[in-house]
């Protein structure tokens, strides 16, 4: 697993957050981390006080997979970015169907395919996408692994 993070993340505290998970999960060979310097909590560029949600992404040729794409807005949102594919994949059957139907034109064009899958047993060759991402559900996941109480559920 790996774990990023910005340092301006005003909503996921590097000091709270990031640095407990660190601590929680620093026995596992097969965790690392890495927080970068200056981007916010969408891991773009912040250059005020406030969360520049609106910083402009420079990814016009890359092929992208929303992993957890749960009802499609990220994709509809890099489909913007983007001039090649966006793919999603997804464990829920209802999010599948919903990102389908919110990306259908990107689907018919054969620029959007959205999978059913679990994550541990992706059907994705390696190197196929230029970038992965997930949003927001790795927060969750983690959560559940790292309670108030310290114990692992």
């Amino acid at each position: 697993m790996f774990i990023i993070q910005g340092d301006k993340d005003k909503q996921v505290k590097v000091d709270k957050d990031f640095n407990a998970y660190k601590e929680l999960l620093k026995d596992r060979d097969n965790v690392s981390f890495k927080l970068y310097e200056g981007l916010n909590h969408c891991l773009v560029e912040e250059t005020s006080d406030k969360q520049s949600f609106g910083n402009e992404l420079h990814i016009s040729d890359d092929v992208i997979l929303d992993i957890g794409c749960g009802g499609g807005v990220n994709i509809e949102k890099f489909l913007k970015i983007t001039n090649n594919n966006v793919d999603g994949l997804d464990y829920s059957e209802v999010s599948v169907t919903e990102s389908i139907k919110r990306n259908k034109k990107a689907v018919d064009e054969k620029r959007c395919c959205v999978i059913q899958a679990d994550v541990s047993d992706m059907p994705i060759e390696n190197e196929t996408y230029d970038l992965e991402t997930v949003y927001q559900m790795a927060v969750g996941v983690l959560g559940m692994v790292y309670p108030n109480n310290n114990e692992v559920i």
